[in-house]
Order: structure tokens, then sequence, then C-alpha cells
């Protein structure tokens, strides 16, 4: 119900525009895309910040690592090519997600979404949208990548730039 309560304010992901040179959408192959970026100011700051507040966080990767397709939708840039997406990694237990460690970070993370900027996160199997309609926001993942062994998240555009309540 708390992610319910949130109002975020989401910032489309732009469409690849022919930019990618390859089909396979884990390939960097969209580097001639204007939107692409390293980590942005507000991602790197959100990212460390988090690390300091979850130990459980083993690493964090994903930040403007290379300009890519969205693997569930390949028409789209990923969140991380435009340094707005952060992957909290989280170690499973017999290839499942560690519910322990990766269940609270996402409780904080919904329940401060508005105020930090955050438009998306998946984890375990499920998803939340800020875009979608309220009792609507949560739903299944789809395909084939689950996110058991990660937490990913979406920034939208203030947030990644700190121009958000939480970085003020």
């Amino acid at each position: 119900s708390a992610g319910d309560r949130q109002r975020v304010t989401t910032t489309p992901i732009p469409r690849t525009n022919g930019a990618c040179t390859s089909a396979n959408p884990w390939a960097c192959s969209c580097g001639s895309h204007p939107a692409c970026s390293s980590g942005l100011p507000g991602a790197l700051e959100f990212g460390a910040y988090l690390r300091r507040r979850f130990p459980q966080i083993t690493s964090l990767g994903g930040l403007g690592s290379c300009c890519r397709q969205a693997t569930n939708s390949p028409d789209y840039l990923s969140a991380h090519s435009l340094g707005r997406a952060l992957d909290l990694m989280i170690p499973e237990i017999g290839g499942d997600a560690d519910n322990t460690k990766g269940d609270p970070i996402v409780a904080f993370l919904i329940e401060n979404a508005q105020s930090i900027g955050i438009q998306y996160i998946a984890w375990d199997k499920a998803q939340w949208r800020a875009a979608s309609p309220p009792g609507q926001r949560w739903s299944t993942l789809r395909g084939s990548y689950k996110h058991t062994e990660h937490i990913h998240l979406d920034l939208n555009t203030d947030a990644a730039n700190k121009r958000t309540p939480f970085f003020t």
C-alpha cells in the first residue's frame, strides 16, 4: 500500500531510433545515441548512500556501463545507458532471492520513492512501476530475467540530477 501512495513524476526512456547496431539487447551497440551517459550525479550519490545504509548490498552496478537497448523492450534504451539506473547486488540463497536481505531495501525504496524520485523497481520476479495506477503498480516480472540476485531501480531525471527533496 505504501507504493500506491507515492506520486512520482516519471521520465520516459528514449527510443533507440536505429542507433543500435546489434539485435542482441545486451550488446553495447547504441553508442551513437545522444541520450547515453555515464552515471549521473544523483545516481552516483544515491548508490553510495544505499551502500552505507544497507551493508547487505555486496556491490553496486549498472551505472552507464554501456549504451545498449533495454533487454525487455529492445526498441528503447536501457535506463542504465542513461546513467540513471542502479543494480544493488544481493547474494542468492540456492538460486533464489534472499528476501531477508533484499526486501527491507525494497520497502525503503518504495516508501520513499516520491522524495527520492524512483520510478521503477525490479526484484525477485516482481516489478513496481510508479507510472501505473494505484492498485496496479506491482506486477509479475515478464521475461526470463527474474532479478533474484539484484534489485534494479530507475531514477527519474530529476533524481539523477539531484533535484528531488531527498537530495535537498
